[in-house]
């Protein structure tokens, strides 16, 4: 069975956004490749429950306006009728005080043409470096990490063997457990033990209240008494709804761009009982936790 055909095998069955997004903070977290599959549904890239992935990025702010451009240059490649012998690259540099790493996604086709099947791999290397990476897969010079962050590349599945050599120099852990499916196995493993976690809290459905981000939230912290949250730092804050989504834990029911967020920033802890929450909070609204009153800053 070939590596996407596993891939899609194991983690095809859906399950909620929320367990989705923190499995793959736990795969950040300990350094291991973030494997997972989109579907494709009449040439968008959508949510395993069918939800266009466009939904919930964040398009108007600058890393977003950058960003976007690469995340459709890919789904429109998906399209291309070549594109079943391609595999498309997105290098993510890093940017302060947001993403505090570099990161590569790989993305290519199922043999079915159904999904879209993903690795994101954290590289602990500078702009420069991840500049230097990229710029043999393009007839194009980028001088900058700016310029290449709004470009996706495409390569033939051949060269892919020599790309996955290029970052053994860097990550020769991570390539290994590409090569042995291993990051498969432990993520269908994660999902189970985040989707364990997530069933302790079924009154939760039932609160209009509670959203996705004061859930993770919640899942995050039950998570990390189980010792599963890594000491690695993650690609990006989990807060952030933006084409860093290409790895599924930017993907909120709330919607990036949703209005209900205007007037709002984004709390990393409860000022009262300093638990994290990592959502956005306007003055009067309470925490999750604790039920205190935010009342702005």
């Amino acid at each position: 069975m070939s590596a996407e055909a596993f891939l899609q095998s194991q983690l095809v069955v859906v399950k909620t956004q929320e367990v989705e997004n923190l499995a793959s903070r736990i795969h950040e977290t300990n350094d291991i490749p973030d494997p997972y599959i989109l579907r494709l549904i009449k040439g968008k890239f959508c949510t395993l429950e069918r939800k266009p992935v466009e939904d919930y990025i964040e398009k108007y702010s600058y890393l977003g306006s950058r960003e976007i451009i690469a995340f459709r240059q890919i789904e429109n490649w998906s399209q291309n009728p070549n594109a079943i012998n391609e595999v498309a690259l997105w290098f993510s540099p890093p940017f302060k005080n947001i993403y505090p790493t570099s990161k590569v996604t790989i993305s290519n086709l199922s043999d079915d043409g159904d999904f879209i099947v993903n690795r994101s791999i954290k590289l602990q290397i500078e702009g420069k470096e991840l500049l230097n990476l990229a710029q043999p897969f393009s007839e194009n010079k980028f001088l900058t990490n700016e310029d290449l962050r709004s470009h996706a590349f495409f390569i033939n599945k051949s060269d892919l063997l020599l790309f996955y050599d290029k970052l053994r120099a860097i990550v020769p852990e991570q390539i290994q457990l590409i090569e042995s499916n291993s990051d498969i196995r432990i993520k269908e493993e994660i999902r189970d033990q985040v989707q364990d976690i997530r069933n302790k809290f079924p009154r939760l459905n039932n609160q209009r209240a509670t959203t996705t981000s004061s859930l993770e939230a919640r899942l995050y912290e039950e998570a990390k008494k189980k010792n599963l949250i890594g000491k690695s730092s993650e690609s990006c804050p989990i807060a952030l709804v933006n084409f860093q989504l290409f790895t599924p834990y930017q993907m909120f029911s709330e919607g990036g761009n949703s209005s209900e967020h205007l007037g709002k920033k984004i709390i990393k802890n409860c000022g009262a009982c300093n638990k994290l929450l990592m959502m956005y909070m306007g003055k009067g609204d309470h925490c999750p936790y604790c039920n205190e009153i935010y009342e702005g800053c």
